[in-house]
């Protein structure tokens, strides 16, 4: 039996990429992770690993593992296999909702719910997220730090790796050295001339070395930006479906409003006709000024007969004494008609 220490992160790289869509291959690996159980947790974390480089078809084909080890983990006292794969599913999960493999997968999620691999509502959980109508809280967490221009400017490098490897392998093919050609051994006549070809060698090795350094940056990048691209596909999904309910809310609300406003116009069919308004005035009415006018003078014209009997009374007044040698003793009630008329 392997020791848990000759299984190394390399081996378990080496193990996952070469394995292929066939039921052989899917067992016989199953088999291996079964029996180094030891490293359950490290087989796991590579095999997420490998998940994000991989291409949409060996996702599948990953998946595939995963089932025929959940699946048999009981049977071969590994059931530890069972609870590793559980922690990192939904993050999985997020890398397989391609419409190509979509139904492969779902058809995975029903096997388990059927066979009681794992409880109901993690089943659902799964299928939720792969449907996109869930959202993983670590998926919450990279859409609040997704940052679009990481995208481009990631693009930006490959664009500048792709022209200097482009360059890198011109400049190798310059040189044009075939040293399996016979008419190039001929050069090598004396030892001047064979210093000259070691050195052509020598450049030809090192424009190699950079051009494989290129490309192998290159592979580098475009595995960043193949998470990147899920990363955005997961962004502007979100995107949508908040975009979507806003729609369908202001949608739902125009509706209701229009639902109110045929009522109200139902209901004010029903209601008597209002009053009229209250008429104008007539062509020849009398202007207000010309009414104030009218009153102003008719004040005016009291004022002035208070104001003579008032000088009036004071004249009586003044001839008092003539008044009471013309006129008899005036009683109480003659006084105080005097006093209403003042």
């Amino acid at each position: 039996m392997a020791s848990v220490k000759s299984v190394d992160e390399a081996s378990v790289e080496k193990k996952l990429n070469g394995a292929k869509n066939t039921q052989e291959s899917i067992q016989s690996l199953c088999l291996w992770a079964l029996h180094h159980k030891a490293q359950h947790e490290n087989i796991v974390k590579i095999w997420l690993n490998i998940l994000k480089k991989s291409k949409i078809q060996r996702r599948l084909t990953l998946f595939y593992l995963c089932n025929e080890i959940v699946q048999t983990c009981k049977r071969k006292h590994a059931i530890m296999y069972k609870d590793a794969f559980k922690e990192v599913l939904r993050d999985a999960v997020l890398l397989v909702r391609d419409n190509s493999v979509r139904n492969n997968i779902e058809r995975i999620f029903s096997i388990w719910e059927e066979r009681s691999i794992y409880d109901s509502e993690f089943i659902e959980d799964l299928i939720a997220i792969l449907n996109n109508t869930k959202i993983r809280p670590s998926a919450a967490k990279l859409l609040a730090e997704y940052k679009p221009s990481k995208l481009r400017e990631n693009i930006g490098k490959i664009v500048k790796l792709q022209k200097e490897t482009e360059a890198k392998r011109r400049r190798m093919s310059s040189l044009n050295i075939d040293v399996t050609s016979q008419n190039y051994l001929k050069l090598l006549k004396d030892r001047s001339h064979g210093k000259q070809c070691t050195q052509q060698i020598e450049d030809l090795h090192r424009y190699l070395e950079e051009y494989v350094s290129n490309l192998e940056k290159e592979i580098k990048e475009g595995q960043t930006q193949q998470e990147l691209l899920e990363q955005s596909e997961l962004f502007y999904d979100a995107q949508y479906g908040e975009a979507k309910i806003v729609t369908n809310a202001y949608k739902n609300f125009g509706t209701r409003v229009t639902n109110l406003r045929k009522k109200l116009d139902d209901i004010r069919k029903t209601l008597p006709d209002p009053l009229s308004p209250i008429p104008s005035p007539t062509v020849d009415a009398p202007s207000l000024l010309k009414v104030l006018l009218k009153q102003l003078k008719t004040i005016m014209k009291l004022l002035i007969w208070k104001c003579q009997t008032w000088k009036t009374m004071m004249a009586l007044v003044n001839t008092k004494h003539t008044l009471q040698a013309m006129l008899p003793p005036l009683h109480l009630h003659d006084l105080c008609l005097l006093q209403w008329i003042i």
